[in-house]
């Protein structure tokens, strides 16, 4: 079944009652304007005029109400009728004038009869999954990845900034298929008067509105560490395997990698390229290791870690997905474009580095990424797959013989 957004009208007319019967009070002793603090968290609408505000000038509200509606209307053109859309994202430093903009287009596109429209609360479950916030910035791997999950066809976003004493509001339809511009709608509002209603914290100023944590961390405060002069490196547990800041150097060929924590576990956060003597090239080519990284044979992934580094376990890539989503796994650890078209919310940046079939042929180079694990099952070894287009990550028994790639990690 379809989710579909029932947004009823009224809820739009109270919280415009709400702003037209906004009053200032004056103080007794010195005329000063009373304010109702309002937390940045909760996004909701002032009910009384900030004394101070860096927001341009106020007017009525009605020429926001209005340019949302002629939004709609220019995209009620443009996307054919029984699309399935989501909307999903306002850049904006205020995130309640983002929150409002969202709810109007929403209920608009709604109001129209012609489309399917994803429901506000799978977008918010969607969006905690994936740590996007709905008041930044979105990119197209966001815009794909979104729509896959929600099944939508077609995807909104856009801007609300201020310029000077007027408001650009930019909206923007694009396909989930190929991100491609469905058509953009650009108004310049003179004084937009909305902004005194809101909340108007600006995202720096709030924790709430942080950014999506560096990617060396997951998100876990433990696995930073701060040095004195305030530079963050990952971790580690006993010997450092060759772990300097953010990088590991393989001190058999000097080479460096990228390192991640996630969870409680340090790994590479590039695929292993080291020369065992008895490794492949995809298509025999070493600019692709020098891209993907080799692909190896599993007895000879089994020993080619460096030292103080080794071949994860079954166990270990199972704590990998879960740490990183459970079946939302494969979009959060796959690289963003051009590498992929995941996320690559935790910055292992999984690449789609095919594999070497037992009779010598090359699979899948650009679509496909295959790793291997230390755990043998039946007569084979048991690996990781990710696909393009896919969220999760796949788990499979399969010949040793198989050329996959290698992600390392610390011991």
């Amino acid at each position: 079944m379809k989710p579909v957004v029932k947004i009823a009208v009224f809820t739009k007319i109270v919280t415009l009652a709400l702003l037209l019967t906004s009053s200032v009070t004056v103080s007794n002793c010195g005329g000063s304007a009373s304010q109702t603090s309002v937390s940045p968290q909760t996004q909701t609408i002032q009910k009384t005029v900030p004394v101070t505000s860096s927001a341009p000038a106020v007017v009525h509200q009605d020429q926001l109400d209005l340019t949302l509606q002629d939004a709609s209307t220019y995209f009620n053109t443009k996307i054919p009728e029984g699309t399935k859309l989501a909307v999903i994202a306002i850049k904006s430093d205020y995130p309640a004038l983002s929150e409002y903009i969202i709810d109007g287009m929403l209920e608009n596109l709604v109001n129209t009869s012609k489309f399917t429209v994803v429901d506000r609360q799978q977008l918010e479950t969607i969006r905690e999954e994936l740590k996007f916030q709905m008041s930044g910035e979105v990119d197209d791997n966001s815009v794909q990845a979104i729509g896959r999950l929600t099944g939508a066809q077609s995807i909104v976003l856009g801007s609300a900034a201020p310029i000077g004493d007027t408001w650009r509001i930019s909206i923007r339809a694009l396909t989930v298929k190929n991100a491609e511009m469905i058509g953009i709608f650009n108004k310049n509002i003179p004084n937009a008067g909305i902004i005194a209603k809101f909340n108007l914290m600006p995202k720096n100023q709030a924790a709430v509105f942080a950014s999506v944590p560096p990617v060396i961390t997951s998100s876990q405060q433990e696995a930073k560490v701060v040095t004195p002069s305030g530079s963050s490196h990952v971790s580690s547990n006993g010997s450092d395997g060759g772990v300097s800041g953010n990088t590991m150097t393989d001190p058999r060929d000097g080479r460096k990698y990228r390192v991640v924590k996630i969870g409680d576990k340090v790994w590479m956060a590039e695929n292993l390229n080291y020369d065992t003597g008895n490794k492949w090239c995809y298509e025999n080519k070493e600019s692709n290791c020098e891209k993907y990284g080799s692909l190896y044979s599993w007895s000879t992934a089994m020993l080619a870690c460096p030292k103080g580094w080794h071949l994860p376990t079954r166990q270990e890539w199972n704590d990998l997905v879960k740490d990183a989503g459970g079946n939302l796994a494969g979009v959060q650890l796959k690289a963003k474009r051009p590498g992929w078209d995941g996320m690559d919310i935790h910055g292992f940046s999984a690449l789609p580095g095919a594999y070497r079939n037992t009779d010598g042929t090359f699979h899948y180079v650009g679509g496909r990424g295959y790793w291997w694990s230390a755990s043998e099952g039946g007569s084979g070894a048991y690996y990781r797959h990710m696909d393009s287009g896919s969220e999760n990550v796949g788990e499979y028994t399969d010949s040793k013989g198989y050329g996959f790639s290698l992600r390392c990690a610390q011991d």
